[in-house]
């Protein structure tokens, strides 16, 4: 998990240190062409990373607690031919 997060801040900061040397006339690229800055980009594909892994821990953790509560509904039985339980 720690690999990942590193490898995607690298290769954010990369691009954003590339983007910043290159040109900053966007007419010299395309004419009809809508420009969004690396800045915000960068953002919005961090913002998507930290949204994904929120939403994961969430189901995980809730999930974690549906499995506990089974498990413990599963001691409370009782059953009539098992005598040391």
């Amino acid at each position: 998990m720690k690999q990942i997060l590193r490898h995607v801040l690298q290769t954010c900061v990369l691009w954003l240190l590339i983007g910043h040397t290159q040109s900053s006339d966007p007419d010299s690229v395309c004419n009809n062409c809508y420009h969004i800055d690396n800045v915000t980009l960068a953002g919005v594909i961090i913002g998507d990373v930290l949204l994904t892994i929120i939403i994961i821990l969430i189901v995980y953790f809730c999930t974690k607690q549906t499995f506990q509560k089974r498990a413990a509904s599963e001691e409370k039985k009782i059953y009539m031919n098992m005598p040391t339980r």
